[in-house]
C-alpha cells in the first residue's frame, strides 16, 4: 500500500510541477506577443486558465494527503482510548462519503457537459471538468492509505507518543 501512495504522490507532484512549467511559459508567452509583438494568440488565456484548475484539483488532493485542509480535531485531542477510535472512524466514514459524492458528480458532470465546446479553444469541457473525478480519484486512494496506516497499527499501552492509539 506505502509502494502505491508514493508512486501516486510522486506522480502527483511531477505532473503538477510540469504543469507550473507550462503556465509560465505560456503566460510569458502571451505577454511577449500582447505587449512587445502587439499580436496575442487568443486562445492562450484560456489554456493557462484550464491548466491551472487542472493543477488546483491535483494540489488539492496533494493537501488532503498531508492534511493540510482545515480540520475540527478538537474532539480527537481530548477523547482517549476507544472513544478517540471511534471519533476517527466517524470521521474516515464522514470524510469517504464527501470523496465519492465528489467522485460520482465529476464524473456525472464530466459526462454532461462532453457536447459542450469551450469558447476560444473549442474542446469539450468534459477535459476541463475531467479535473474533479481525477481529485476525487486520488483523494480516494489518499483516504484509503491514510485509513490503513491508522488502522494497521497496533496499539501503543505505554510511553512514547501515542498517537491516535492513546
Amino acid at each position: 500500500m506505502n509502494k502505491i501512495l508514493k508512486a501516486v504522490e510522486l506522480s502527483t507532484k511531477s505532473l503538477m510541477a510540469g504543469m507550473l512549467m507550462v503556465i509560465l511559459a505560456l503566460t510569458f508567452t502571451q505577454v511577449f506577443l500582447r505587449y512587445v509583438l502587439n499580436s496575442p494568440i487568443f486562445w492562450l488565456e484560456e489554456l493557462v486558465r484550464y491548466i491551472f484548475v487542472w493543477m488546483s484539483f491535483l494540489g488539492a488532493s496533494l493537501a488532503f494527503r498531508y492534511g493540510f485542509h482545515p480540520a475540527v480535531d478538537f474532539l480527537t485531542q481530548k477523547a482517549k482510548g476507544i472513544k478517540r477510535r471511534l471519533i476517527r472512524l466517524y470521521f474516515y466514514a464522514l470524510t469517504f462519503s464527501v470523496v465519492t459524492v465528489m467522485l460520482v458528480t465529476g464524473i456525472k458532470l464530466t459526462w454532461l457537459t462532453r457536447l459542450n465546446v469551450t469558447p476560444a479553444m473549442e474542446v469539450s469541457y468534459s477535459w476541463l471538468y475531467g479535473s474533479v473525478p481525477v481529485a476525487g480519484t486520488l483523494m480516494f486512494i489518499n483516504l484509503l492509505g491514510m485509513f490503513w496506516e491508522d488502522f494497521s497499527r497496533k496499539p501503543i499501552r505505554e510511553g512514547g507518543d501515542l498517537g491516535f492509539w492513546s
